[in-house]
């Protein structure tokens, strides 16, 4: 059955599923239609660029975060790449303070969407602090 069910069957393919799988077979048929005379190949590698690769180098999955902060509470959404089977599904908020990074909040991959939501109470909105999201040992 589809990722989202009979519904959807065409729904989020590139992320779902074994989507490493189907990224790699994308990229190698790109590079070897790279050097094909045919035109049906060129048009398959502009097809294909369409599409944001999934598979990044895996220190690199943490792919944005979007964050409010009102009433003394840091709101936090970050957004990820697809993971891998044997990859962790924590992902790890730490703020700034003194100069030295803390590890202040740990939060579960949510699926379907590989995101990752963060509430941290007792913020100061006025006091600017630098953040930064984690997911394994380099990401």
């Amino acid at each position: 059955m589809p990722p989202f069910g009979k519904r959807f069957p065409n729904l989020d393919s590139r992320a779902t599923g074994k989507w490493w799988e189907k990224a790699r077979a994308l990229a190698a048929r790109d590079q070897k239609d790279a050097t094909s005379d045919d035109p049906k190949a060129r048009g398959r590698i502009a097809q294909n660029r369409r599409f944001v690769t999934m598979d990044v180098p895996r220190d690199e999955v943490v792919a944005f975060a979007l964050y409010t902060r009102d009433a003394g509470l840091l709101k936090l959404t970050a957004q990820l790449y697809p993971l891998l089977p044997d990859e962790d599904r924590e992902v790890h908020l730490e703020l700034e303070k003194d100069g030295a990074f803390e590890r202040v909040a740990t939060t579960k991959v949510v699926m379907p969407g590989w995101s990752a939501h963060f509430r941290v109470p007792d913020q100061d909105p006025r006091v600017p602090v630098r953040y930064r999201v984690r997911h394994g040992a380099s990401a």
